[in-house]
C-alpha cells in the first residue's frame, strides 16, 4: 500500500462544548455499560466523548455512520474493526490523559499511541524503578538533571505505545523494553529480547504539559501534523 500511512487526530474534551445523549445513542450496549460504571461525572463524559469521536473519525473514513461501527477485541483486549463496513484494513488506538485525547488511525498496520500529562509531584527515580532496566536507569542518571522528568515520561510513553500497538496488555514487563530515555531523540527503535520483527516509536507534539508517542512497524509513515476533531 504505496500510501498507506498513520493519520493522528486530537479530541479535546475538556473544554469543548458537546451534544452527549446524541453522541451515547451512537455508542454500543457494552460501550454504554462502561460509561455508566464510571461514578465520576467528568469521567463518565469524557468517555463517551472519546468513544463517540472514535466512532465519527472511523466512520468517515469508512463512509459508515458513527452506530454502524462494529469492533472486535484481541486476546488482551485490544480493540479493532470487526464486521460488516468495518472490515477493511484500518487500525486505530485512542489514548487520552486529562482531557485530551489522542487518536491514531492507520492503513498500514497495527498502531499504539500513549499521552501522559507531566505530574506535578513527579520523582524520576520512583518511576525508573519500576519502568526501567538497570541499564536504562544508568541512562536516565547520565541525562542532565532538568530533563529527567520529561525523558521518564517520555520513557513510559514509548514503551506504552509499543505495548499497545502489538496488542499486550499487561503480559510484558515494561522493564523488558528498551527505547532511548533522551527526550532530545523524537524517534528510535523499540527493542525487547523475544520481539520478531521491527518496531519503532516516534514522539509527538501536544499543546500543554503532555508528552505523546506513536509507535509503529518500522518504515511506516506517520502524518507530521495532528488534526483537531470536531463534532
Amino acid at each position: 500500500m504505496p500510501n498507506a500511512m498513520v493519520t493522528i487526530w486530537e479530541i479535546d474534551a475538556a473544554t469543548g462544548h458537546y451534544d452527549i445523549d446524541r453522541m451515547i445513542s451512537q455508542l454500543s450496549t457494552l460501550e454504554r455499560s462502561r460509561a455508566n460504571r464510571l461514578r465520576d461525572n467528568v469521567n463518565q463524559t469524557r468517555f463517551i466523548i472519546y468513544h463517540y469521536a472514535t466512532r465519527a473519525i472511523l466512520a468517515e473514513r469508512l463512509g459508515a455512520k458513527p452506530a454502524e461501527i462494529e469492533f472486535g477485541y484481541g486476546a488482551f483486549g485490544k480493540p479493532g474493526l470487526s464486521t460488516g463496513k468495518s472490515r477493511q484494513a484500518i487500525w486505530f488506538n485512542l489514548t487520552h490523559s486529562d482531557g485530551k485525547g489522542l487518536l491514531a488511525v492507520s492503513t498500514a498496520g497495527e498502531v499504539g499511541i500513549d499521552i501522559e500529562k507531566m505530574p506535578d509531584d513527579l520523582n524520576p527515580s520512583a518511576l525508573s524503578e519500576t519502568i526501567c532496566s538497570n541499564e536504562q536507569i544508568a541512562e536516565l542518571l547520565q541525562l542532565p538533571a532538568e530533563l529527567r522528568r520529561i525523558a521518564i515520561i517520555d520513557c513510559w510513553t514509548r514503551k506504552e505505545a509499543f505495548v499497545k500497538a502489538i496488542g499486550a496488555g499487561l503480559q510484558i514487563s515494561p522493564r523488558d523494553i528498551s527505547v532511548s530515555l533522551d527526550p532530545r531523540k523524537t524517534s528510535g527503535a523499540v527493542v525487547a529480547p523475544w520481539l520478531t520483527g521491527c518496531w519503532q516509536y516516534r514522539a509527538l507534539t501536544v499543546a500543554g504539559p503532555y508528552r505523546a508517542t506513536v509507535s509503529t512497524a518500522c518504515r511506516t509513515r506517520v502524518s507530521n501534523k495532528i488534526d483537531l476533531w470536531k463534532f
